[in-house]
């Protein structure tokens, strides 16, 4: 992982993939959502990593957004919890393998989904990535977080059983701000307090927003990354200014 902190630091910019669920669920038809395309297609989800690292991609993200028991659940899945986070890892070690080139995997972690109490998303989160270390990602990456407070949890969680590098992601609208009022500077100002690899912006407005949030955030030299679903991705985008 020097060399991930190293590129993050001095450069060049890291071009990253684009939303494997929207895709997933394109492909395959009646998922009940797209992590268990994992279970149910690997195959189809190794083609799209495979897609991504050849159009460029250099960091590519497991099949893994919502694969958190309390989201697993509302579909029935929780009891393959395990077995879709190892898979997610796996599928993407195999289109790396397929490649030949020598790409990044970051586990993906999205949020809850509904409200929950510190401790259990905490724990929540820590489960699921513990899984995906396990079985052998890079990185993390902890993104389209909507509240700040469950972001830090998770950032905490993650950082209870794993040393992997963690880039912390949230969401905001036009105004830089989040769905809760929290502007971007005062986010960034929080989450320069956590053991963070990188901070920044994805989805919400799109990403002329996303760009708006990191001028804010930019401030204390903290790596920065914007992720744009209708786009490849690209991280850090600080080499860019």
């Amino acid at each position: 992982m020097a060399g991930f902190l190293e590129r993050l630091q001095s450069g060049p910019p890291i071009v990253a993939d684009g939303g494997m669920g929207a895709l997933v669920t394109a492909a395959v038809p009646r998922l009940r959502c797209p992590e268990e395309a994992n279970l149910r297609a690997p195959q189809a989800v190794v083609s799209l990593h495979v897609s991504f690292i050849n159009a460029g991609a250099e960091l590519i993200e497991t099949n893994s957004f919502g694969a958190n028991r309390r989201k697993l659940a509302t579909h029935f899945l929780e009891d393959e919890l395990e077995r879709i986070n190892s898979t997610s890892v796996k599928l993407a070690r195999d289109a790396r393998e397929i490649s030949g080139r020598d790409v990044l995997i970051a586990g993906s972690i999205g949020p809850l989904g509904e409200s929950a109490t510190s401790r259990i998303r905490r724990e929540l989160f820590a489960e699921q990535a513990g899984v995906l270390e396990g079985r052998g990602a890079d990185l993390f990456m902890v993104e389209t977080f909507y509240d700040l407070e469950e972001l830090v949890d998770a950032v905490a969680a993650v950082r209870s059983v794993s040393s992997l590098p963690i880039v912390a992601l949230l969401t905001f609208d036009e105004t830089a701000e989040t769905l809760a009022g929290v502007t971007a500077r005062e986010a960034a100002d929080r989450l320069r307090e956590l053991d963070v690899a990188a901070v920044g912006a994805n989805h919400g407005a799109g990403l002329l927003a996303a760009l708006a949030a990191l001028e804010q955030m930019g401030a204390d030299g903290k790596p920065l990354a914007a992720l744009d679903d209708a786009d490849q991705r690209l991280m850090n985008l600080r080499q860019l200014w």
